[in-house]
């Protein structure tokens, strides 16, 4: 010994000296059998430590000629955990696009074909809510694939119409149904339940909301009439009837009719959202005329007559103005379901 424990036990033994000598033997002899215990156990695991390389060294000269018994030591340790199978050739190339979330079950015999035929879409069901989903390739349909896509004009109005098709049938017959945003792609089904199980409250609170209701959309065009054939026009005012057309000029009266129409049809919804103007028509009046309206109504499905003949009342009531009123819809609720699914392991 040496170092701090020899003088540790140095100043023992000298303690122990001034005790007198009957209690001094009686320690010594106690701790003395308590050295040899521990010497014992130290030799007998040096020794065992030995015989394990030996045996260790003349197993490596052996042939290999028959499967050789372990140690005991390697015997009691759990055999290695099969690794599991390598997925299906193109499963793994596979994600899970989402299309809408409902409360009832829809009915998957009716889904149209879906974004990536000819993979047809399935329901995923997880704490009494419905994940319509289907399996799309990565390649296409995640990040990279869809940036790489987004001036092809055609690939997305043929996938944005396979998306709403599917969609409206997950909605169909009344059902309530969050529609989600294109392009929706998770990496496989567990992600999806685990979307479900995060969102749940959210989820139920806004198909409760949307239940029984549909949107519809509502676009007022202004075109200016047209002056009489039989009235002459100066250059001066030709040339500044087409300036008002091409700057996008509306009159007031236009445009106060135009508000007095919003007004009319949101206090017939439940909901109302205006949306931007932007490539809703030209100022050349191109399909129908200049856009100075366009609006989103969600509207309970009783009240659906009633908004229809609404609209038409003031199509009539403002075409002195110019105006004219035109309906689309019904539609999933696109424009009033504000819902992030964000997720770690979004594709």
């Amino acid at each position: 010994m040496s170092g701090p424990t020899e003088d540790l036990v140095q100043r023992i033994l000298a303690s122990l000296a001034d005790e007198g000598d009957a209690r001094a033997a009686r320690l010594l002899e106690e701790a003395r059998f308590e050295a040899e215990a521990e010497v014992r156990s130290l030799l007998k695991n040096a020794m065992k430590a030995a015989l394990l390389r030996r045996a260790a060294a003349r197993l490596d000269l052996a042939e290999p000629s028959a499967p050789l018994a372990q140690p005991e030591q390697q015997q009691q340790q759990p055999p290695p955990r099969p690794q599991p199978p390598p997925p299906p050739k193109g499963e793994a190339d596979l994600a899970c696009y989402v299309y809408a979330i409902a409360r009832e079950s829809p009915d998957a015999s009716r889904f149209p074909p879906g974004v990536a035929p000819p993979r047809p879409p399935r329901v995923v069901r997880h704490r009494g809510l419905h994940a319509v989903v289907s399996d799309v390739p990565l390649d296409e349909f995640g990040q990279a694939g869809v940036d790489a896509r987004a001036t092809d004009v055609e690939w997305i109005g043929e996938k944005v119409r396979a998306h709403d098709a599917v969609v409206k049938s997950a909605a169909a017959a009344g059902a309530a149904a969050i529609p989600l945003r294109f392009c929706t792609v998770l990496r496989h089904e567990g992600d999806v339940r685990r979307v479900l199980d995060a969102h749940h409250g959210r989820i139920v609170d806004i198909l409760d909301a949307v239940r029984g209701k549909s949107e519809w959309g509502v676009k007022v065009r202004f075109a200016a009439p047209a002056g009489a054939a039989d009235e002459p026009e100066s250059g001066r005012a030709y040339l500044l009837r087409q300036r008002e057309r091409t700057a996008g000029s509306v009159p007031r009266a236009a445009r106060e009719a135009a508000e007095d129409c919003h007004r009319q049809l949101a206090a017939l919804a439940h909901e109302a959202v205006t949306l931007p103007l932007k490539h809703q028509g030209d100022a050349n009046g191109a399909r129908g005329g200049r856009v100075v309206l366009n609006a989103a109504y969600l509207v309970a499905n009783d009240d659906a007559t009633a908004f229809e003949h609404l609209v038409e009342s003031l199509g009539e009531r403002h075409v002195e103005q110019g105006l004219s009123l035109e309906l689309t819809g019904p539609w999933p609720p696109y424009n009033f379901v504000n819902l992030d699914l964000s997720l770690e392991g979004a594709a």
